[in-house]
């Protein structure tokens, strides 16, 4: 049982890239979430985190997610962030991969 978290590649690029080349942020982010979610419970089973297409969706400083779990929510369930931070992005997940 896989659970999968996709995150909006353009939320990344229009709110957490800065000057950074695109390749470079776009994994930097990923690898800084994943290190907010092992700091906010270490004992948290690994979850397969990568970028989506834009969503077109894109709100004002914060981060559009999918979360796909095959029993749950097999066709995903679209959320956002508060903020557009890995420490913010690693709290939303929480709460899905938590219940």
């Amino acid at each position: 049982m896989e659970r999968e978290v996709k995150v909006c590649s353009g939320c990344v690029r229009e709110w957490c890239s800065g000057e950074t080349p695109e390749t470079t942020y776009m994994n930097d982010f990923l690898k800084e979430v994943e290190k907010e979610l092992q700091s906010l419970d270490p004992l948290l089973p690994k979850v397969m985190i990568a970028t989506m297409s834009c969503q077109r969706f894109c709100p004002p400083d914060r981060v559009t997610l999918v979360f796909v779990h095959p029993e749950r929510f097999p066709e995903g369930r679209l959320t956002m962030s508060k903020e557009a931070t890995a420490k913010s992005v690693a709290e939303e997940m929480l709460k899905f991969l938590r219940a």
